[in-house]
């Protein structure tokens, strides 16, 4: 079952009440990796929050804000996608050849141009596993995903008047400006694989359900299925563990 969370900014560690939407132009289903996998110990619903502080933290530095974040949660893939999409862009559309398909709103695109543009919106896309892998968790940068994305005989290029905008000087065509977002979500995302827990057992509310989770102290130690305990017998185990050590 495919479902999509809408997130708003909260304080770390006060995952705020999930509204459940459905989204029909968003396109993840063909995501394309960028990057080797990176692998960290912050669990999903802190990972979910960070990621949205960090994304907006650079917006100034990326000259990229951010319109709303979603994620989409894939009970088949094991995966949360945090999708940070950005507020429009004016572009240029143009046929790469001559012999290429025209799209469906082609004489629209055309008329655009005379207007300053089309408004096209980037979709940044991080994915976190929900599972552990050897007490980590695998986290994967996607490549971004705009209008047309998909087809090379189309591109996004400069409109007119936007030439010397500090903007488009960095990032002339959608695709450059893809790549470049790629490499600075992948420079961002990776500062948190040393990510450490809290040194005092805190509980934080569950990524799903009305449950809570351990983190911090020993809780790291716990494997899948003793997490799978109740918070009551997590503790106690965890007491247990920690007298014996003692003894």
């Amino acid at each position: 079952m495919k479902r999509q969370i809408i997130f708003s900014l909260s304080l770390l560690f006060t995952f705020q009440t999930i509204a459940w939407s459905a989204s029909t132009d968003m396109l993840i289903k063909e995501r394309r990796q960028h990057g080797k996998p990176i692998r960290t110990r912050m669990p999903p619903q802190i990972f979910i929050e960070t990621i949205q502080k960090q994304f907006n933290a650079n917006s100034p530095e990326w000259k990229t804000f951010w319109q709303n974040f979603t994620v989409e949660d894939d009970d088949v893939k094991d995966e949360f996608v945090i999708v940070a999409r950005s507020y429009p862009k004016k572009w240029a559309f143009s046929l790469l050849n001559p012999n290429c398909p025209k799209p469906e709103d082609y004489d629209q695109f055309v008329n655009d141009i005379a207007r300053g543009g089309t408004q096209v919106r980037m979709d940044a896309l991080v994915g976190i596993r929900r599972s552990r892998s050897f007490f980590r968790y695998t986290v994967t940068v996607y490549e971004p995903l705009f209008d047309l994305w998909k087809n090379p005989c189309y591109e996004w290029s400069l409109a007119p008047g936007t030439a010397n905008d500090a903007f488009y000087k960095d990032n002339n065509t959608t695709k450059v400006y893809a790549d470049n977002l790629s490499k600075q979500t992948y420079e961002a995302v990776s500062a948190f694989d040393g990510w450490k827990s809290p040194k005092k057992l805190m509980k934080i509310p569950a990524i799903r359900g009305a449950g809570q989770e351990l983190i911090g102290a020993e809780a790291d130690s716990l494997t899948d299925d003793e997490k799978k305990l109740s918070i009551e017998e997590q503790e106690k185990l965890l007491k247990k563990r920690k007298k014996g050590k003692m003894e």
